[in-house]
């Protein structure tokens, strides 16, 4: 969260005469932790809600477009609000990619918290002051998979009174094995 802020002026002669007008402002920005998502993994349409892990997430914001409000960054693949839960944890959804995104490469991501300010106020690419301005520790990692894909289920009637195995058969089903934090259970 916003931590301070600071004024800035420019002198040439040692404080003489001042050349900034209107003073710069610095604000100095808390720098958040992540060590873990759940899950970890998200379809590419967008929405999968996620509980990020880690230190020093600001409890004292109501408003999730104040400077100082955590947001969610995907790589360069987009941005959501996050809301607080406590101190070490907070939840945000997934965005949707974009079409021109869609390659087996790009669905893998870093996922970044950091303050809304910093990113309204830095004016470069974000994945510029992601790469520069935090650590190694700011970030966890986050897969876009395809939509799973039905093409059948068999049987498609059962009885109530008796337990029935289904069949489903389709594509892009993730391998639950593969994913450590996955909520999909196999039977």
């Amino acid at each position: 969260g916003n931590i301070g802020k600071s004024s800035v002026e420019i002198s040439q002669n040692g404080g003489k005469d001042w050349y900034t007008s209107p003073k710069l402002t610095l604000r100095y920005y808390r720098t958040f932790t992540v060590s873990s998502v759940n899950p970890n993994f998200g379809s590419v349409y967008g929405g999968t809600l996620i509980t990020v892990t880690g230190t020093m997430f600001p409890v004292d914001v109501i408003d999730t477009y104040a400077d100082n409000a955590p947001v969610c960054v995907f790589d360069t693949h987009g941005e959501a609000p996050a809301v607080v839960i406590n101190s070490t944890s907070l939840q945000c959804r997934s965005p949707e990619l974009s079409s021109d995104t869609l390659v087996p490469s790009s669905g893998r991501s870093q996922l970044h918290v950091v303050p809304r300010g910093v990113l309204e106020s830095f004016g470069g690419s974000i994945s510029h002051i992601l790469s520069s301005a935090f650590s190694a520790n700011a970030f966890a990692r986050f897969q876009f998979l395809p939509a799973p894909r039905l093409s059948s289920v068999f049987p498609l009637i059962a009885h109530l009174s008796q337990q029935t195995v289904v069949n489903v058969v389709g594509e892009f089903f993730p391998d639950v094995e593969s994913y450590e934090s996955s909520p999909l259970t196999r039977q």
